[in-house]
């Protein structure tokens, strides 16, 4: 299984959810980056510096998962769009099914700004489980 995060808190708790659910289950745990301004901060080392600071977010995000679950989880840090990278695990391992976890957010905001699960669930051309945040 493919499963999203952003480091929120509702991305842990789908995936705690997802492995609740799925007991034999594996976890391909994606994380997708890209450098702020890219246009404008092209030197190799401020890409260096934000996978730097991705992957210590990512391991600091690991050690709040339940151990038992951690033990099934594959990490991948992946540099662009989270549908790009999302797309590329999912063929690349085969996953059959997406997990990701969502905010949950007001419909103004959602008009404004939209919305990282409903675009993935547009795009991707995989089966999803979303689980919404629970506050």
């Amino acid at each position: 299984m493919a499963c999203a995060t952003d480091f929120y808190p509702p991305s842990r708790e789908a995936l705690e959810k997802a492995a609740e659910l799925f007991p034999n289950a594996d976890f391909q745990l994606i994380h997708a980056y890209h450098v702020p301004f890219e246009g404008w901060q092209k030197a190799e080392y401020v890409r260096k510096d934000i996978e730097k600071a991705e992957r210590k977010a990512f391991n600091e995000f690991l050690e709040e998962i339940d151990p038992e679950t951690r033990k099934r989880v594959t990490t991948h840090l992946a540099y662009g769009s989270p549908g790009g990278a999302l797309r590329k695990d999912i063929r690349e391992s085969e996953a059959d099914l997406l997990v990701l976890g969502t905010h949950g957010e007001s419909a103004l905001r959602h008009a404004t700004i939209g919305s990282t699960a409903n675009e993935l669930l547009r795009s991707l051309p995989i089966d999803t489980l979303v689980v919404t945040d629970n506050e």
